[in-house]
């Protein structure tokens, strides 16, 4: 039996964890968070802020991991052959896309706060802006 080309294998293993990824906010999301961001809130849904915010980051990075999974079994289909002897590489790869993804979750977390008040700060001064040229007509 030969060896399996590693593109082929590394690149479905990438689009399930991409797919996977992708589908987790949807699947995942449990009955207390929705009910939370379904809510209406003076000042703003925190809750829905939060939740939109993660699944734009899940979203990019599935997105990343299907491009980077299709390009792999492209190269697979178009004869060029990675041995399965250099997996340590395929791992490599797929722990420097965990640890960004770890990185930007952490980051969106640490400053969720100060970007959704800056958020609201924003909105209520396009209100005003708005309020005031209706004002003048």
């Amino acid at each position: 039996m030969e060896s399996a080309n590693l593109f082929s294998v590394a690149g479905v293993a990438y689009d399930i964890a991409g797919a996977i990824l992708l589908a987790q906010a949807i699947v995942f999301s449990r009955d207390k968070l929705i009910a939370a961001q379904s809510g209406t809130y003076f000042g703003g849904n925190s809750a829905l802020f939060a939740a939109l915010e993660e699944q734009r980051h899940d979203g990019r990075f599935g997105l990343g991991l299907l491009v980077i999974g299709f390009f792999f079994q492209l190269l697979a289909a178009l004869n060029f052959v990675w041995s399965a002897n250099d997996w340590p590489a395929a791992v490599a790869i797929a722990l420097a896309w965990l640890a960004c993804y770890g990185i930007g979750a952490r980051q969106l977390k640490t400053t969720r706060t100060k970007r959704f008040k800056a958020h609201l700060a924003r909105m209520e001064q396009e209100g005003r802006a708005a309020s005031q040229k209706a004002e003048r007509k």
